[in-house]
């Protein structure tokens, strides 16, 4: 668990004390803003609190997010003591700096962890400058030439720790990275990307293989599915992870990887941008420039089309993705269906299945142990599996797996640990290898499974005919025609959300949520389709906003007319 991150300069530590010893300030303020810090302090150890201050979202990695409040409170209340110091202020500041200083004594010896001697001796000399500089600014008549000194050691004060802090930083590995490693390495990608957007204007999506970071789509301007967000769609995340996409911490963040060819039919992913040749079935290369290769999906379905309900509702106790995918494409045939290997080898492992678990042990700790299978696939075929290591924890990173003698490197990982693609392939015998890294795990789940090509195209082909043809788009809205001979639910491939509104024909309709995404009960025919997005709480935001700006601004010239009176009266 990460500890707050809060922050002040030396100044600041210094002054905030002043605040609740000056006789000018009236106590009742003193009461409010010592209860209100407390408070704070509280809300960073208690964790009810705490979810309140995340808006009852639970935040991965660093907790305490509001921690910067208590440095705003303390730079307010320093502030406070500054605008009021004077004279009379002169012994507190002596008590306060004196006490300070004895803490920074004690505190490298108590908590060698905390503050470093040489740290504290740094800190102790600003301790001294500064209460030097306040008593100037009381009895030397240089005011501005006091002030100028005394921003001069606050910005040097500032400037230490932020080159001390980005020197902490750049010691740890994850943090320690050059600026060229912020950019894809990859030559021809930038290319690729851009003339993409400029030459395809219509709605569609785009999984890039080449991957820096969950949030690339955001950096490079292309939709695609992955995202990093702490504050995420959790719903929408776990829908997709019954599906077989990776979603991990706590649904915070949601992976692609290389996809899955019926779901990514489904939602509309058109393009598929790599620096290696694909082998999946329907997607055909049109672009290659430099290491980047452009594939485009021969079966991808627009942004809208007619479904039934049912077929986004899944068990919550079958944990079994393929079974999934085959409800939410719909239609009579069982287009996933799990494969048996014809042949099966143990390499260096000692072997014992309880249930559907799998128990494995190196029969030598010191040389590669593995499991090699062979699968005889009939048809035309992609092959699935979905592999789940590890005892009572996930095993990331204790297995890899081996394609035909390729290497499709290490699976499952942190960002790649549900439905993993291992090529499309056609009447072949195909020879798959687990190999495993640790000397003793579990295979949880062991799923191997095929998807039937041509039966999964028919279903597509059936699907297009009820698309919804996509007129006009832009960011917060999308109009369209769809045309269909029964009544059903028209299923749109954007995620649910409060601040969509809906028109068929002119005419408001209420929006079903489908699995975290959006659908439109519809009536046989031919209707026109409208989607509007604004953000719930906008508008009432909004009116809140511009009344405080009316009322502050009238409190401004109420309080510039009191005075321009009293200086009537004066006169």
């Amino acid at each position: 668990m990460f500890k707050p991150n809060v922050y002040t300069e030396i100044l600041t530590l210094l002054l905030f004390p002043l605040f609740f010893l000056n006789k000018k300030i009236q106590l009742k303020e003193k009461f409010l803003y010592f209860f209100f810090m407390l408070f704070l302090i509280i809300s960073l150890q208690v964790h009810g609190l705490n979810m309140i201050w995340h808006v009852f979202q639970e935040p991965s990695g660093f907790q305490q997010r509001f921690a910067f409040l208590v440095s705003f409170l303390l730079v307010f209340l320093a502030c406070r003591a500054l605008n009021t110091f004077d004279e009379g202020q002169l012994s507190n500041l002596i008590k306060v700096a004196i006490t300070e200083i004895i803490i920074l004594v004690l505190l490298p010896e108590l908590v060698p962890d905390l503050l470093s001697l040489k740290a504290a001796l740094f800190n102790i000399i600003l301790i001294v400058i500064f209460t030097t500089i306040l008593y100037a600014k009381v009895f030397v008549g240089y005011r501005k030439v006091v002030n100028i000194i005394l921003i001069f050691f606050v910005l040097f004060d500032l400037s230490m720790n932020t080159y001390n802090h980005i020197k902490t930083l750049n010691s740890y590995t994850e943090y320690n990275y050059s600026r060229n490693q912020y950019n894809v390495q990859v030559t021809g990608y930038d290319d690729v990307i851009n003339s993409l957007v400029k030459e395809d204007k219509g709605f569609y999506r785009v999984n890039s293989l080449i991957k820096l970071t969950l949030n690339d789509g955001l950096r490079f301007n292309y939709k695609g599915m992955d995202i990093f967000n702490t504050l995420a769609n959790g719903e929408l995340h776990d829908f997709m992870n019954k599906l077989g996409y990776s979603t991990t911490l706590g649904a915070r963040s949601l992976a692609q990887s290389n996809g899955i060819l019926t779901s990514d039919a489904l939602l509309g992913f058109k393009y598929v941008v790599t620096s290696e040749p694909i082998n999946i079935h329907g997607f055909k290369l049109i672009k290659s420039t430099g290491e980047t290769k452009l594939y485009e999906n021969q079966n991808y379905l627009p942004i809208g089309f007619m479904m039934e309900k049912s077929q986004v509702e899944f068990s919550n106790y079958d944990d079994n993705p393929f079974e999934n995918q085959n409800k939410f494409l719909g239609g009579e045939a069982s287009y996933f269906t799990e494969i048996k290997p014809v042949q099966v080898k143990y390499n260096n492992l000692v072997v014992t299945e309880n249930g559907t678990v799998i128990h494995v042990k190196k029969g030598n700790p010191d040389q590669e142990a593995s499991i090699e299978m062979i699968f005889n696939i009939q048809g035309d075929k992609q092959l699935y599996t979905l592999l789940n290591a590890g005892k009572g924890y996930p095993g990331y990173g204790e297995t890899s797996i081996y394609v035909n003698g390729k290497s499709l490197g290490i699976y499952p990982t942190f960002h790649n640990d549900r439905v993993l693609d291992l090529g499309g392939f056609s009447n072949e015998e195909v020879a798959i290898k687990i190999e495993f890294s640790v000397a003793e795990t579990n295979l949880v789940q062991h799923y191997f499974y095929t998807l039937d090509i041509p039966s999964f195209e028919k279903r597509i082909s059936e699907l297009k005919e009820t698309a919804f043809n996509l007129k006009k788009y832009n960011d917060i809205s999308l109009a369209g025609k769809i045309k269909t001979d029964k009544m059903g639910t028209l299923f749109f491939s954007i995620p649910y959300d409060e601040g969509w509104s809906a028109k068929i024909d002119g005419k408001e309709t209420k929006i079903t949520k489908l699995g975290g995404f959006i659908g439109l009960d519809n009536d046989k025919g031919e209707h026109n389709v409208t989607l509007s997005y604004l953000p719930k709480g906008f508008l009432i935001g909004c009116i809140i906003s511009l009344t405080s700006l009316v009322i502050s601004i009238l409190l401004i010239v109420f309080r510039k007319n009191q005075v321009i009176i009293r200086k009537g009266y004066d006169l």
